[in-house]
C-alpha cells in the first residue's frame, strides 16, 4: 500500500509526516528510494515485522535516506518485552552469518490457535532459553541470519523452498535479488512447467512504464548475487499482481502476462576453423 500511496498526486505535500510504519509485506528497494526522493526527508520510515501469532509486530528498523544498507531482506532487531532466537534444526543458536529459522519470544505472544491443539503444540514450544515467567516459543518457519551489525536479515520461508533439477531453492531470495533491479516494484517467482517439460522457475514483474529492457539485462543483474542454477528461465511483465485477504501476495493467482521478456542476441566473429565452417553454412549468425 505505502508504495501506491507516495506516487499518488498530491501525497507529497504532507509535509507534517513524521514517523511511517509500514508491515505486513516485504518492503521493496524501490519503495525506500521513492519515499525519500518525494520530500520526506523529515520523516521517519520504519520497516516492521511480525506474524499474526506474536500480535503483529515483534522486530523493526528504521530506515534512513541514503545509508546504503537497506535492500528490503533487513527487518531489524527485537522491540520492547520481545526476544528472537536464530536456531538450527536442533534447536541450537546458529553463528553470526549463519541462516537459521527464526523464534520469537515475549509477552506479545498468542496462546495459541483457537479449537487447533495440534496446531498450538507444533508452532508453541517450551522455550528451552527462559529464564523469566515467558517460557514459550513461536515457531515461525522464516528463515533468517544476524549480520555483523547486529540486524536480522529475512531470507524467506522455510516451507517456500522448492527443488530444480536437484537444487534446492529459495523462492524469497530469489524474489529479493531480483527485487534490488531499478524499475521492477514488485515480483513474484514460481516453478513452473517449461517448452521441454521439465521444471524450470518463472518471474512475474510489475516494472515502471517508462523503463524498458529486456531478460539478458535481468540476469546480468542476479548474476552479480545468485548462482546460475538460482536465476529464472523466464520473466513476464503483468500489469499487477494480486494479494491475499492477508495482504500478502497471491502466488497461486497470477494475472496473465503482459509480454514474455525476450533475450538480447549478441553475435561475434566465428575465433576457430569449426566456427568459420558452421558461419559459412549459415549455422552461426
Amino acid at each position: 500500500m505505502l508504495k501506491e500511496l507516495i506516487i499518488t498526486d498530491g501525497f507529497h505535500a504532507c509535509t507534517s509526516l513524521r514517523h511511517v510504519f509500514c508491515g505486513g509485506e516485504a518492503l521493496n528497494p524501490e519503495t525506500i528510494h521513492t519515499f525519500f526522493k518525494q520530500n520526506f526527508a523529515g520523516s521517519k520510515l520504519h520497516n516492521l515485522y511480525g506474524p499474526t501469532e506474536c500480535t503483529i509486530d515483534a522486530v523493526s528498523i528504521t530506515c534512513t535516506e541514503g545509508d546504503g544498507i537497506h535492500d528490503g531482506s533487513l527487518i531489524g532487531q527485537p522491540i520492547n518485552n520481545t526476544q528472537v532466537y536464530v536456531l538450527d534444526n536442533h534447536m541450537q543458536p546458529v553463528p553470526i552469518g549463519i541462516t537459521g529459522e527464526l523464534y520469537i519470544s515475549g509477552e506479545g505472544l498468542a496462546q495459541g490457535y483457537l479449537n487447533n491443539p495440534n496446531a498450538t503444540k507444533e508452532k508453541f514450544l517450551v522455550n528451552p532459553f527462559g529464564k523469566t515467567t515467558q517460557n514459550r516459543l513461536y515457531k515461525t518457519s522464516d528463515l533468517v541470519k544476524w549480520n555483523s551489525n547486529g540486524v536480522l536479515e529475512y531470507h524467506g520461508r522455510c516451507d517456500s523452498q522448492v527443488k530444480i533439477r536437484g537444487y534446492r531453492i529459495e523462492l524469497n531470495e530469489v524474489e529479493f535479488s531480483i527485487a534490488k533491479i531499478p524499475a521492477i516494484r514488485q515480483c513474484i517467482v514460481v516453478p513452473e512447467l517449461n517448452q521441454h517439460g521439465s521444471m524450470s522457475l518463472s518471474a512475474y514483474l510489475v516494472i515502471n512504464k517508462e523503463t524498458d529492457f529486456n531478460a539478458t539485462y535481468i540476469r546480468a543483474q542476479l548474476n552479480k548475487t545468485l548462482p546460475e542454477h538460482m536465476i529464472p528461465s523466464r520473466f513476464f511483465e503483468v500489469d499487477h499482481l494480486l494479494s491475499t485477504p492477508g495482504g500478502k501476495l497471491d502466488r497461486k493467482n497470477i494475472p496473465k502476462p503482459l509480454r514474455q521478456l525476450g533475450l538480447e542476441h549478441q553475435s561475434r566473429e566465428p575465433r576457430t576453423e569449426f566456427e568459420h565452417g558452421l558461419k559459412n553454412y549459415g549455422v552461426l549468425p
